[in-house]
């Protein structure tokens, strides 16, 4: 590996971009992180790169980093316009309001509460598309009754309908599509796993990743995630 530390401060960013990448299967990767770790002057030339990129660093450990664009104007940051014109490569046109709502859900799912999103001692629990649902149809039917107190855009009031009014699936679809709630929890769920965000297991149960949670945390809509939360907590 070359020596300079410059090089070696921009190579751990691009590794930090590499979203799929671990130190357990990078040798140079692990490397870095513990220089990185070890050397106060080193990390702060890793920061110092990433925000000459237009990034930030919001995590260091020995699992890996972690960076971000820094903003929506960012080189490397992927607007929602963007996301969703890859994600209708794979199931047709869709409403940015679906794909906000389905990501909450997600994300809710693994994470029901304030503590199993800011504990990094606590792992995110597994789920399953059927439990991603089931989030997502009460979190639609809470934004029917509670918009008014929730600073969200209006048009969610009618986009929750719509997501409540599709059918949960379709036998015989060979193709997923933004037609079920199925399928679109899969195709968004597909994406966060190609991104290095989540783990699917064959038997289609789907595990986050800790770069996944340190994401939320720096990123997540706090009034929204908070109401999703709240569904998940209340009494049946």
């Amino acid at each position: 590996m070359n020596p300079n530390p410059t090089f070696q401060a921009a190579r751990l960013v691009y590794k930090g971009l590499f979203a799929k990448g671990t130190p357990d299967s990078d040798p140079e990767y692990k490397e870095l992180l513990n220089l990185c770790l070890s050397d106060p002057e080193f990390m702060q030339q890793v920061i110092a790169i990433a925000q000459g990129f237009t990034l930030v660093v919001v995590d260091v450990t020995d699992r890996g980093i972690v960076v971000v664009p820094e903003d929506q104007h960012s080189r490397f940051a992927m607007t929602l316009g963007d996301y969703r014109k890859s994600l209708e490569r794979d199931g047709g046109e869709v409403d940015k309001g679906i794909l906000a709502l389905v990501q909450v859900a997600i994300a809710a799912t693994f994470f029901p509460s304030a503590q199993h999103l800011e504990d990094e001692d606590v792992v995110g629990q597994s789920s399953r598309v059927q439990d991603v649902e089931e989030v997502l149809v009460n979190l639609c039917e809470e934004l029917l009754v509670q918009t008014e107190q929730v600073e969200v855009p209006g048009h969610l009031r009618i986009i929750g309908q719509q997501i409540i009014n599709l059918p949960s699936a379709r036998e015989g679809d060979k193709r997923l599509s933004f037609a079920t709630r199925h399928g679109a929890i899969k195709i968004v769920a597909r994406h966060l796993v190609e991104n290095g965000l989540l783990i699917e297991e064959e038997d289609g149960v789907y595990f986050p990743r800790p770069r996944y949670q340190k994401m939320l945390r720096f990123r997540a809509v706090p009034k929204l995630f908070e109401l999703c939360q709240k569904v998940l907590q209340q009494e049946p």
